[in-house]
């Protein structure tokens, strides 16, 4: 899954031009095989684009190259998700799996456009997700959308990468095939009673989870550990990281189909993740009531942003109406503009630290579609 740091990147890149696309990459069904077609066409639109810009036909096909190399030979594909963004630029092309069904978009212009990757920095549906057995470690970004691998070269690969092929070879049992012939391999690290298994077994969480907070270092949303029940109470008591979800998914993780994965850790953090909001919610509406550093005017929040002011950035999922955005009376800008300032308020609050969280659906009779809970 895309970071804030890989969306801020791609925010300060600036001239003419600079593509993006996006669509959505169904991964069953009919629509499958309309994805490529879908790219086609969106490449057609953003080489139309450019030529209407002033390039010619070469340098606008050129500028797209990558991208319709990577369609030809199918490797534009691999990333499994829901939805794909491409941004292409004369300099570097990067193809992003995203766990969002977007709507089929091609832009071309002097930045990148950048709105539809926003649900994804709602730090309000931020978590994380640990598996871990003898085979295989993984660690994941998981948001309300879905799950993203994290890839961290300190994350063992396997309990063999860590204790080395003679230990586990010391801490596997045999039994008998059914019908009596040779003894095969049937348990994995630490099933076997002895005590030296269950050292090894020790060893290995305390390693798992040295390796996953080192590459959680900075982050702060909750953490589900997934694991049968014998690795999950060792990684458990091996973790020192504030924010490990009490409750974890007791089965081996090979048995938990991606999607499944998902939806039970999400259910464990959801909670949480909504008490962060809630909270937040109350301070922002006490201090709009007594007129204390916040905020719900986008020319005020925009000013702060900037400034690096902005704790907290409550924004509407899909504030289509620019109306609904708070400024000055009588000084509203047309809507192109006030959608432009919220990208740039939504950009800054990142870039200083700030976080930013969804307005509940249901509140949106009452909350305004932007307000912001400053710092000073």
């Amino acid at each position: 899954m895309i970071s804030a740091t890989e969306i801020l990147g791609l925010a300060a890149e600036q001239g003419f031009p600079r593509v993006s696309l996006y669509l959505a990459t169904p991964q069953g069904g009919p629509e499958v095989r309309q994805s490529p077609i879908q790219l086609k066409n969106l490449i057609r639109d953003a080489i139309r684009q450019l030529r209407d810009a002033g390039m010619d036909e070469a340098q606008a096909a050129d500028v797209l190259g990558e991208v319709s190399r990577q369609l030809e030979a199918g490797t534009i594909w691999q990333g499994g998700e829901a939805g794909l963004a491409v941004f292409a630029s004369p300099e570097a092309t990067r193809v992003i799996p995203a766990p969002l069904a977007f709507e089929a978009e091609a832009h071309v212009g002097e930045q990148f456009v950048l709105r539809p990757l926003f649900p994804l920095l709602m730090r309000d549906g931020a978590f994380f997700v640990l598996t871990a057995a003898q085979d295989r470690v993984a660690l994941f970004r998981g948001s309300r959308f879905g799950l993203s691998p994290i890839d961290d070269p300190r994350l063992p690969g396997s309990a063999e990468a860590v204790l080395g092929p003679a230990e586990i070879e010391n801490a596997i049992g045999y039994h008998a095939t059914a019908r009596g012939g040779a003894s095969i391999r049937t348990h994995a690290l630490g099933e076997s009673p002895g005590d030296a298994a269950e050292a090894l077994l020790d060893e290995f969480a305390r390693r798992v989870a040295k390796a996953a907070e080192a590459a959680l270092s900075g982050e702060t949303g909750p953490l589900v550990l997934a694991a049968d029940d014998r690795m999950l109470g060792k990684l458990r008591r091996a973790m020192t990281r504030k924010g490990v979800a009490e409750e974890g998914i007791r089965e081996h993780p090979a048995t938990l189909a991606p999607a499944v994965l998902h939806d039970r850790a999400y259910a464990i953090v959801r909670d949480t993740l909504d008490a962060d909001r809630r909270e937040a919610i109350g301070q922002i509406e006490a201090r709009l009531a007594n007129g204390s550093a916040a905020s719900d005017r986008l020319d005020e929040i925009s000013t702060a942003a900037a400034e690096g002011r902005v704790d907290t950035l409550l924004v509407a999922a899909d504030p289509a109406s620019p109306a609904t955005l708070g400024w000055l009376p009588g000084a509203a800008p047309p809507a192109g503009e006030a959608l432009a300032a919220l990208d740039r308020a939504i950009l800054e609050t990142l870039a200083h630290g700030g976080r930013i969280l969804t307005r509940p659906a249901d509140r949106a009779d009452d909350l305004p579609a932007v307000s912001a809970l400053y710092r000073y």
